[in-house]
């Protein structure tokens, strides 16, 4: 399994308020160059409206805190009381919806 295009990821919020149609997502490795950064994704937004706008925005700060989000969920798990206590099919048990979440994030 390929793994993501490592953290942090930022937008262009620069981008997003010209009045451009989308709004790339890039990561940016810590001490990597500006200007050799990987584009992860390029967000469309045909919305061009105020509330468009704002609705673009927020989900790009949901989809650049996914690394960090990721790494999250990992380590409380690994620190979780009830690691292998709950039912795995018991969804009202955060273990259980953090194995989910990884899961759909990692592929598995």
């Amino acid at each position: 399994m390929n793994k993501h295009t490592p953290g942090p990821w930022e937008y262009d919020t620069e981008l997003a308020d010209a009045g451009n149609k989308s709004t790339p997502m890039y990561s940016e490795a810590p001490g990597a160059d500006a200007d050799l950064c990987e584009a992860v994704c390029i967000i469309p937004h045909d919305d061009m409206t105020e509330a468009g706008y704002k609705q673009v925005k927020a989900n790009a700060r949901l989809i650049a805190a996914a690394p960090e989000l990721l790494e999250a969920l990992e380590q409380l798990l690994e620190c979780s009381p009830c690691q292998n206590e709950c039912q795995t099919d018991d969804m009202t048990c955060a273990s259980n919806v953090a194995r989910a979440a990884i899961a759909k994030a990692t592929g598995q």
